[in-house]
């Protein structure tokens, strides 16, 4: 990880979001997509990011949260249209924002860029991050990445496997890696590091299990204790008890849809809320689910919001992995994002809408109540 003078923190001071326009989400029975939000954090900016998707949000204090994104495109857009030069990076970026204003995070230059957090430098050109969730604990950001490579022998941009989970952690003034280890191997079917609660020194880790032959997905927990810079005494729930043993995992009782690969799972008014966006309908509908307990089981679903892309046919779209965002909040509404993507390879360099995450907020009392 280069040091902080060497990255391109681009500060992107922005114009004060419209509060009339902005607001009128909020309302229980009109909700709709902020696209004013989406400008915020993807700015048209010659070299900011401007397309990305993950979405996946962490709280770090005082107002402040770090967003976390997958492959990401640099560079300006008009009118919708992707301009030249634009600059593409496989693995993940990331913003920060505070109020109204954002930095956009990336290693290298605008001509040369590379990902936020990447893989150790022998690794480079073999794999790559994309990002899981984080936490703050003792100041220090501890964080999941998922790693993935290419498939032999075959092409296009779904061509890559996954090859497990690392564990970092980095120092939440400049970013830089201050330690690293692998977590969970790629032959684990349960990819953990999606979502995580802490809990004093215990953390909560989230992860999906998928059947994509029989289109089935269930959500699964572990915990670990963090002692220093690791994680010890690792334990897995078998749907009664916390045991020691990985293959006895079984899935968390209560949710009838199909957990997406990743989700969130957030703290909201004392109650443990899962955000899900059901992982083989298009163009999705996104669902909430409550617990007591870490382990579930999960009850009360509510239909939170039917995604509705106008342009999902015209433009190829697909829609995954809705986020919830409960630090960032507006009239009694909580901040809630889908990603949006695009099976046309010709329309990623051209068109900027087919690959950039919606925003919507969802009132509290509709997810709680």
């Amino acid at each position: 990880m280069k040091k902080l003078a060497k990255w391109s923190l681009l500060l992107v001071v922005l114009t004060t979001i419209n509060k009339a326009e902005a607001s009128r989400v909020a309302v229980r029975d009109t909700i709709e997509v902020d696209s004013a939000f989406t400008d915020l954090l993807l700015p048209e900016n010659p070299i900011g990011i401007s397309g990305a998707d993950g979405s996946i949000s962490i709280d770090l204090g005082q107002g402040k949260s770090l967003f976390l994104w997958g492959d990401s495109f640099l560079g300006p857009i008009k009118d919708n249209i992707r301009q030249q030069p634009s600059k593409f990076i496989l693995g993940n970026t990331a913003t920060l924002m505070s109020g109204d204003s954002i930095r956009s995070l990336y290693s290298g230059n605008f001509e040369q860029p590379s990902s936020f957090i990447d893989v150790k430098e022998e690794e480079r050109g073999k794999y790559w991050y994309w990002p899981g969730d984080a936490v703050i604990y003792k100041e220090k950001l501890l964080v999941f990445m998922a790693k993935y490579s290419k498939k032999a022998n075959e092409k296009g941009p779904f061509a890559f496997q996954y090859e497990g989970c690392d564990f970092l952690l980095l120092d939440p003034e400049n970013y830089n890696i201050l330690d690293r280890s692998p977590f969970i191997a790629g032959s684990n079917p349960i990819h953990y590091g999606h979502a995580i609660l802490r809990k004093n020194n215990v953390l909560y880790i989230y992860g999906s299990k998928a059947d994509n032959k029989n289109f089935r997905s269930e959500l699964h927990v572990m915990r670990v204790r963090i002692k220093g810079n690791s994680l010890e005494k690792l334990e897995y729930w078998n749907g009664s008890n916390w045991v020691k043993e990985a293959d006895q995992s079984q899935a968390i009782q209560g949710i009838n849809s199909m957990v997406s690969e990743q989700f969130s799972i957030r703290e909201l008014n004392g109650k443990i809320v899962l955000l899900n966006q059901d992982r083989y309908q298009v163009p999705g509908k996104i669902l909430s689910y409550t617990a007591d307990n870490f382990q579930g089981p999960f009850a009360q679903e509510k239909l939170l919001y039917q995604i509705n892309e106008p342009e999902l046919q015209s433009d190829s779209l697909f829609t995954y992995n809705a986020m919830f965002h409960p630090q960032i909040r507006r009239n009694n509404s909580v901040l809630v994002s889908y990603n949006v993507n695009t099976y046309s390879e010709r329309l990623w360099w051209k068109k900027a809408s087919v690959y950039r995450p919606r925003f919507i907020w969802i009132p509290i009392d509709s997810i709680l109540n």
